[in-house]
């Protein structure tokens, strides 16, 4: 028996514009990275960095639950095979929670950089904390969408907060 086109499609549609949107954080994450890196002060680097190596946890978590996401999409590909099928369904319904820890780094050391070190606006700071807290107390609120959207937004309409001197606090 065909199945409709849409049936076919539609997974697959889902994880490239998943993957698409994997592709729009990393160029946030690597433009944030070279901005913190700049605005920071020698002996605080480290956050930038941090702040990197979570973006990538965080790019990692969204690949591998997009992957089991569509294997889960392709259940009746398993057959008779039932256990498997279960088993990945059940590892695609639990893969959200692999974006904990990089969401977690990388909203904490953007708190940091911006409240210890005013290398961005003190706003920024106070929401990336706010996103840091939901993520580790529920992580199924996307806070951290919110944070990265007005961070973005921020950085957008005031590009002057970007060519600051390094360790010169950012306006409020």
């Amino acid at each position: 028996m065909q199945r409709p086109i849409f049936s076919r499609i539609g997974p697959g549609a889902g994880v490239l514009l998943g993957l698409g949107g994997v592709v729009l954080l990393m160029i946030f994450v690597a433009d944030l990275f070279e901005w913190l890196r700049g605005a920071l002060p020698d002996s605080a680097r480290w956050l930038s960095t941090a702040f990197l190596a979570g973006g990538l946890l965080f790019a990692g978590g969204l690949v591998l639950s997009a992957a089991l996401g569509y294997g889960a999409s392709r259940i009746h590909d398993f057959g008779e095979d039932v256990q498997t099928a279960r088993a990945v369904h059940a590892l695609s319904t639990d893969a959200l929670g692999a974006i904990i820890p990089g969401v977690a780094v990388l909203t904490a050391a953007a708190a940091a950089a911006s409240l210890g070190f005013r290398a961005l606006p003190r706003g920024l700071g106070v929401f990336a904390l706010v996103a840091f807290a939901f993520n580790l107390a529920a992580y199924w609120v996307p806070a951290w969408a919110l944070w990265i959207l007005a961070t973005s937004t921020v950085l957008l309409i005031r590009p002057d907060i970007g060519s600051l001197p390094a360790g010169e606090p950012a306006p409020r």
